[in-house]
């Protein structure tokens, strides 16, 4: 059992011929650019990777135009917003650098559109945390500390009631 994910999530995860291949909830492949909805096909989760360019690492995209691309595939009615990197101003300070390195395009697409009540990331490890802007909470799950050691606690928080339809 992996000491960072729950065996139910593992298992999940993994291959079963008794699950119907058609649903991607199953498939760890089609966690990104993807909306889980309710019964009713109201959006509650949206998972979507992309980052602005960052030192080679994965999820690299040109600031400007296409991360806008990108963060326009997120639903207006999302709840839950799980995305690779922070939006700016929120927990994206990079000591070292002395600057901030979130997206502009993430942080206008979240505040002025979308304004889900929770929003998850991690990619920059120095930000671990949470704030809020009063309308949305976000939340720097980074498992590891700058130095890429897995220190930092998990973060736990009670859901906010979906949104009435």
């Amino acid at each position: 059992m992996s000491p960072f994910f729950p065996l139910d999530l593992l298992e999940m995860m993994e291959p079963r011929a008794d699950l119907d291949r058609s649903s991607k909830a199953l498939d760890p492949r089609s966690l990104t650019d993807t909306p889980y909805t309710d019964p009713n096909g109201n959006v509650i989760l949206f998972s979507s990777a992309g980052q602005p360019w960052y030192y080679g690492w994965g999820f690299n995209l040109p600031r400007g135009q296409a991360l806008l691309d990108k963060w326009n595939q997120i639903p207006d009615s999302t709840d839950i917003l799980l995305t690779h990197c922070p939006p700016l101003g929120f927990l994206d300070w990079v000591p070292r650098k002395m600057q901030r390195v979130g997206c502009m395009e993430l942080l206008n697409t979240v505040q002025r559109r979308v304004q889900p009540k929770l929003h998850v990331f991690g990619h920059i490890h120095e930000g671990y945390g949470m704030m809020t802007d009063g309308t949305t909470t976000f939340v720097n799950a980074s498992a590891c500390t700058v130095n890429f050691q897995p220190m930092n606690a998990p973060i736990v928080f009670d859901l906010p009631n979906p949104r009435s339809s």
